[in-house]
């Protein structure tokens, strides 16, 4: 299972719920385990457990935090450093070009860090240039007030149109941020209930004068992060099939875990396949490797209040090349998407 950063989170409300049979647990099925030393032995992993469990109430606290931006402007993010994009897909620096210090496209990525003495924590998009970030363990949701917040720096104040797009090739125009920390509304110019995870960045030719062309920008942000667990459909189901493994319990489980700390939150399930075979069929076969997954969350007692939604979108969402056996094994997954006080 491959997870974004609220894994901890997860694991420490699971420990949480077991703790009264930790010790039976462990004596049973390791009788000796008082006895046995060395620093491969389970006196170790006790250790570690015992530290997990008393720090857990700290573990299990949501981090919101302020993030005072170039200007001084402080703006809240609930889910605070999960907020951030955290990949950069496409950098292409305008004309004139800015200076090589101003031309690191991953400083735009995670939380905004530019200060009026650090005003090089930033990348400039040069005149009109194009950004394009993805949120690879969180996403783009419509929640109450602005959805996407573009951090840009510097003394002067450089718009950038910005667009959103669920798989990095159709665009939607959200809006112009005008400079400076920007938040934009995404009600009424995206589909209810859509989850993206690209958002495209371009300048508007404002001010394409000194060593620093364009907007500077040093993040970009979205309060509502939804929360991504990609889980891969060799350990869900065998293949050509859509009834779960024996196996597949431990994975969903642990899914579980991270999502009984968002009660009552919104659960998108996505089948994904590669691209052998008929498309027909493996769009038909996403959709239902969704549906057992979702069947198997649904008689869950801990997940009981959630709102589960399923999807298949068969070989449409790659997320590697289909042209290797690695791509193709990372294409054939299930994803979820849990959606917290989005609408």
């Amino acid at each position: 299972m491959s997870i974004g950063r609220p894994y901890g989170l997860g694991i420490c409300l699971h420990f949480a719920n077991m703790r009264p049979n930790i010790v039976a647990m462990l004596h049973s099925k390791h009788p000796g385990w008082l006895l046995r030393r060395g620093p491969r032995g389970p006196i170790c992993w006790i250790v570690a457990l015992l530290i997990l469990l008393l720090r857990q109430d700290e573990m299990c606290v949501a981090e919101g935090k302020t993030y005072v931006d170039y200007h001084q402007k402080g703006v809240y993010f609930p889910s605070g450093d999960l907020s951030f994009a955290d990949q950069v897909v496409l950098y292409e620096p305008g004309s004139p070009v800015p200076a090589a210090d101003g031309a690191q496209p991953e400083q735009a990525l995670h939380a905004p860090d530019c200060t009026p003495d650090n005003s090089f924590a930033s990348v400039a998009l040069g005149c009109g240039g194009r950004l394009v970030l993805k949120f690879t363990d969180n996403a783009v949701v419509d929640v109450d007030g602005p959805d996407l917040y573009v951090f840009e720096v510097g003394p002067s104040l450089d718009p950038t149109s910005v667009s959103v797009s669920i798989d990095g090739k159709t665009w939607i125009p959200v809006g112009v941020a005008s400079g400076g920390t920007f938040g934009i509304d995404l009600a009424s110019k995206i589909a209810p209930g859509e989850v993206y995870r690209f958002v495209k960045l371009e300048d508007t030719r404002n001010d394409c004068t000194g060593p620093r062309p364009g907007a500077d920008i040093d993040a970009v942000g979205t309060p509502g992060s939804a929360i991504q667990i990609s889980m891969k459909s060799s350990v869900l189901f065998a293949s050509n099939e859509s009834v779960l493994k024996p196996e597949a319990r431990k994975e969903i489980e642990g899914a579980a875990a991270t999502m009984t700390g968002f009660p009552g939150a919104r659960v998108i399930i996505e089948g994904h396949t590669d691209n052998i075979g008929d498309s027909a069929y493996n769009l038909q076969l996403s959709r239902a490797r969704a549906e057992a997954v979702r069947a198997y969350m649904e008689q869950m007692e801990a997940l009981s209040g959630f709102v589960f939604e399923c999807r298949g979108y068969g070989e449409t969402r790659p997320v590697a090349s289909n042209e290797t056996r690695e791509g193709r094994e990372k294409n054939r997954r299930v994803e979820i998407t849990i959606v917290p006080g989005a609408k």
